[in-house]
């Protein structure tokens, strides 16, 4: 299974890992990119079965990642498989599949740069773009199974690649993280990548202000003006039992992203009892219709008014806490990794079969 240390991918790669082991499957997680923190790598330890094997290689999605360098990554992913002999190649990204494998592959479609483009931007990326387009659409032809963790996901994507319905299906993504019960405290939480403009977090600086509660981030400012985000609390870079705490006391989540092919913090909250305000977006209706508030999100006037709702009610409050609770329980570890596990059973025993036939 390839992965990358960098957000979300993260927390569902090392997730379903664990699910898969559980289920008697020897998984070697291998990384590109920014190299794992300590922390990450002693979540690995903790699971049996697990291998974590780390690379410099970038990820295909860097920009000013050098085809020399991706194509270095690929012989050297390439050399990794002849050695582990996998029966299913897991990968977390595209072009990849592209390869000469011997065994099948799955691709997951976390997310990709043109569809984040046109969510954030209303464009298409410029035109030194068009190699990773090239790479992505290959990927996508190559693979045997295509899979995404929304419908929405998979109707972006083919707007921009050609892709297989009979290939493709919708896998939800799930959290392992145990929810913290304790008392909720009056603030709002939101957590991401806060640098991401896709994330769109900076609208919640015009939110802050007329927001009767404080509102708090968690996540890196990289690279970002600190004027962005002058009227909210900044919690920092939170690991997993942070996380786990700081969601166990806030009341209210909130989630403008413009860009969300799932959002694990947004099921991570529902889990741990947060009422939800999220964006208007086709991903997160599909996810969470009537167990969430739903707020434009260009408006900031549209959020006050949704968080400021839900403060002033907290009948309304505790019903839509309710709703994320129940709505969470659909996106459980046992239903996702049981599928994932199918579909991989499904690609061996074809596999097998084939070279039976041959």
């Amino acid at each position: 299974m390839t992965a990358d240390a960098v957000g979300g991918v993260w927390t569902y790669s090392i997730d379903l890992a664990r699910a898969l082991c559980s289920r008697g499957a020897s998984v070697l997680l291998v990384t590109f990119g920014p190299r794992p923190s300590k922390s990450q790598k002693r979540e690995c330890q903790t699971i049996r079965r697990l291998e974590l094997l780390e690379s410099d290689y970038p990820l295909e999605w860097t920009a000013g990642a050098s085809e020399h360098a991706i194509e270095a990554g690929g012989n050297w992913l390439r050399r990794v498989a002849r050695t582990f002999a996998p029966d299913v190649i897991h990968l977390n990204g595209y072009g990849y599949a592209a390869l000469p494998w011997r065994v099948p592959t799955v691709v997951v479609a976390h997310s990709d740069v043109y569809s984040w483009w046109e969510a954030t931007d209303g464009t298409t990326p410029p035109a030194e773009w068009q190699r990773y387009h090239h790479r992505v659409a290959a990927g996508l032809v190559a693979t045997d199974a295509i899979v995404a963790p929304s419908r929405a996901m998979l109707t972006v994507l083919s707007r921009h690649y050609s892709i297989s319905k009979q290939k493709s299906e919708v896998i939800h993504n799930f959290s392992c993280l145990q929810p913290v019960r304790t008392r909720k405290r009056n603030l709002v939480f939101g957590a991401g990548r806060l640098w991401d403009r896709s994330k769109n977090f900076s609208i919640l600086n015009d939110v802050a202000e007329r927001c009767v509660w404080p509102i708090h981030l968690a996540g890196s400012t990289q690279g970002t003006e600190p004027s962005r985000f002058n009227r909210l609390v900044l919690a920092g870079e939170l690991g997993r039992q942070e996380m786990a705490e700081a969601l166990g006391s806030a009341a209210i989540l909130v989630h403008p992203s413009l860009y969300e092919p799932f959002g694990l913090s947004v099921l991570e909250a529902a889990k741990s009892g947060c009422a939800l305000v999220v964006s208007d977006i086709p991903s997160l209706r599909e996810l969470w219709s009537n167990a969430a508030l739903f707020a434009n999100p260009h408006d900031p006037i549209d959020w006050t008014k949704k968080i400021n709702c839900l403060i002033a009610d907290k009948t309304l409050r505790r019903e839509y806490a309710r709703r994320a609770i129940a709505r969470a329980a659909h996106y459980s570890m046992e239903k996702c990794s049981s599928a994932y596990a199918d579909l991989d059973l499904a690609l061996i025993s074809g596999a097998r079969s084939k070279k039976r036939v041959s």
